[in-house]
C-alpha cells in the first residue's frame, strides 16, 4: 500500500475534483469543496465551459484555494468575446486576475440582447459539427 501525506492512496476518491460555480451553489460552496479536498491532498480544477461572468468567477475561486491545479475556460468563441464590454485579460495562457469591482467583467448589453435566451429541453444535445440534434424533445 502507497501512503502519501499520511493517506493510504487505495482510500483517495479521486485525483483531481472539478466543481462549476454556476452548478455547485457559487464561489463560497467550492472553496468548501475545496477545502475538504486539500485534506486529501486533492487537486482542484474549476470546471468552466460557461461564459464570461462565470470565468470571472471562477478565477477568483482558483486564486483563493491553495489547491488549485488548473482553470478550464471558454474564450475564443464570437458570442462570448462579442458579449463583453470589458473581459479578462489573457497574458500567454495565464488569466489576470481582476481589479475591477465585482467579478472583473463587464457585458455589452445590447450584444447580449441580440441573443435572446432560448430554453431547450434538458435531454437535448447539440454537437458542434452535428446538423441537428442527437434527439429533440418530442422523441424522447
Amino acid at each position: 500500500m502507497v501512503i502519501e501525506n499520511g493517506i493510504p492512496q487505495d482510500e483517495v476518491p479521486c485525483l483531481t475534483e472539478q466543481p462549476d460555480v454556476c452548478h455547485a451553489g457559487g464561489i463560497a460552496e467550492c472553496r468548501r469543496i475545496a477545502s475538504q479536498a486539500e485534506t486529501y491532498s486533492i487537486r482542484v480544477a474549476p470546471h468552466n465551459p460557461n461564459g464570461p461572468v462565470a470565468t470571472a468567477a471562477s478565477v477568483h475561486l482558483a486564486a483563493t484555494i491553495p489547491n488549485s491545479l488548473i482553470l478550464e475556460s471558454a474564450i475564443g468563441h464570437p458570442f462570448l468575446d462579442e458579449s463583453q464590454a470589458v473581459g479578462l485579460e489573457i497574458n500567454q495562457g495565464w488569466i489576470e486576475l481582476p481589479r475591477r469591482t465585482g467579478v472583473g467583467v463587464e457585458l455589452d448589453h445590447a450584444a447580449v440582447t441580440r441573443h435572446p435566451y432560448a430554453a431547450m429541453h434538458d435531454r437535448v444535445v447539440h454537437y458542434s459539427m452535428a446538423r441537428s440534434p442527437i434527439s429533440s424533445p418530442g422523441a424522447l
